[in-house]
């Protein structure tokens, strides 16, 4: 796999930095405080993109939210206006990737190598994210948008995972060897792990393990899927979580609370709120507020019911304007064991990471209950539906509950939005921006609809 990506590390600087020298500085930073600030920026702009409209649609179409209004009422209908995904878009390419790029440059000059493996496993946990959503997307001329220039290229999905995997290898390579480094992150800066250089490597281990699954997928082989998951090295525990702690700052806010008490162009999903009933989920309150109705009530798909219940907003709950937005947890993995396991025929390996599954994901949201564990957290025999449909519930507000769907097709859509013109497609990957169609003519992909497979979303 040749090193395509490592040339697009120093083409955006080169413009960067010609744009700063106009400007002076009562006090010049240094390269190293400069690479400081943009560590802990990336980990802001990381929470603020992953709780955008990146997930919001992807929770519309998996029936945990319902649109009541404007471009999210659009949306639950299947018909996302171009235009809505634009700020998801630049954010990705102008705030995110630019920061990865700057911090990789100034690693690089340093011999940071701490720096540089946590930034190369930063960026490929983001990238995955972006190309499973998007599919093929600009990568290798990315700075293209940001430097002057325009029209870069599409790359394959194909080719991105490859990437992908190249560079959480070559990050796990330098913080195994990290030589004499003598800088590393500080907790004030490594808001997310603390500056814990060992927890970034169970994140590069864990987010190889989730791209396993997408690439099982894709060629119908998962054992490379089950030689990871024994090769260990993964979270220990829920104290691991990748998570945005916004308590930690005085004038931050979920994103979640803010635009569903700001905007409120959202309700919760009527399906989402009928599992919790049915089996009187304790998380039944973290998730959901009630109503004005006193009613824990989901509106269906379409229905733009205003009366339904919003996201739990009370403290400890998933919308509290202090509360942490979790990226990917120790919960989620053991979901993926469960599954992995599931695949090779372990059930009472499957069994018990399907039990310690639903524990750490009660416990994340204090919500532990003995009689409900009893029952629903001391199963045996479960399958593939039931791992996903627990971890559906369990990953609420999560991208990757969509994923999981496009990869198994649970949990089953049975609903649809009565004014929905796409046939009852429920769809399979986000559309390409207005912004792209307008800057990016030459290679902007017009045969892509909503309805058109990403690279590994195989029938």
């Amino acid at each position: 796999m040749k090193n395509r990506f490592l040339i697009t590390l120093i083409l955006p600087v080169v413009f960067l930095l010609a744009s700063c020298m106009s400007f002076e500085d009562p006090e010049p930073q240094t390269g190293e405080d400069e690479m400081r600030e943009l560590f802990l920026y990336s980990q802001y702009q990381t929470a603020m993109f992953m709780g955008s409209d990146f997930a919001r649609f992807p929770a519309l179409w998996m029936q945990q939210l319902s649109g009541v209004r404007g471009s999210h009422l659009m949306a639950e209908n299947y018909e996302p206006l171009h235009h809505s995904l634009d700020d998801v878009w630049r954010s990705f390419y102008n705030e995110l990737l630019q920061s990865f790029y700057m911090m990789e440059l100034y690693a690089h000059e340093l011999d940071a190598k701490v720096f540089r493996g946590i930034t190369l496993i930063h960026r490929a946990f983001l990238l995955n994210a972006f190309t499973d959503a998007w599919g093929d997307v600009p990568f290798y001329e990315s700075s293209k948008y940001y430097g002057g220039g325009n029209n870069p290229v599409y790359d394959s999905q194909e080719e991105l995972y490859e990437t992908i995997s190249q560079m959480l290898e070559q990050g796990l390579g330098f913080l195994e060897n990290p030589g004499e480094d003598p800088l590393l992150p500080r907790p004030s800066e490594d808001v997310i792990f603390g500056g814990s250089v060992e927890r970034w490597k169970k994140l590069a281990r864990l987010v190889q393990l989730r791209h396993s699954l997408r690439l099982g997928n894709h060629s119908g082989d998962y054992s490379m899927s089950l030689l990871l998951l024994q090769q260990g090295g993964f979270f220990a525990s829920a104290d691991d979580d990748m998570l945005f702690p916004f308590s930690a700052f005085t004038e931050l806010e979920n994103p979640w609370n803010r635009f569903d008490f700001v905007v409120g162009n959202t309700r919760i999903g009527k399906k989402f709120a009928d599992m919790l009933h049915e089996t009187e989920d304790p998380r039944l309150t973290r998730y959901i507020r009630m109503n004005t109705q006193n009613q824990y009530l989901g509106a269906a798909p379409g229905s733009a019911n205003f009366d339904a219940s919003r996201i739990a907003n009370a403290s400890g709950s998933v919308g509290a304007p202090k509360a942490p937005l979790y990226l990917i947890t120790y919960c989620e993995q053991k979901f993926i064991e469960a599954e992995i396991y599931y695949r090779h025929g372990w059930q009472d390996q499957a069994d018990a990471a399907y039990n310690e599954a639903v524990i750490a994901s009660l416990g994340m949201h204090n919500a532990r209950n003995a009689e409900w564990e009893a029952v629903h957290a001391n199963r045996s025999e479960v399958d593939l539906e039931d791992i996903i449909t627990a971890k559906y519930i369990a990953l609420f507000l999560n991208p990757e509950v969509w994923s999981d769907w496009r990869r198994t097709g649970y949990p089953e859509i049975l609903d649809f939005p009565p004014a929905n013109s796409n046939d009852d497609r429920v769809p399979r990957r986000l559309i390409y921006p207005a912004v792209e169609e307008q800057t990016n003519p030459t290679n902007y992909p017009r045969e892509v609809d909503v309805n058109t497979r990403v690279w590994w979303d195989v029938e």
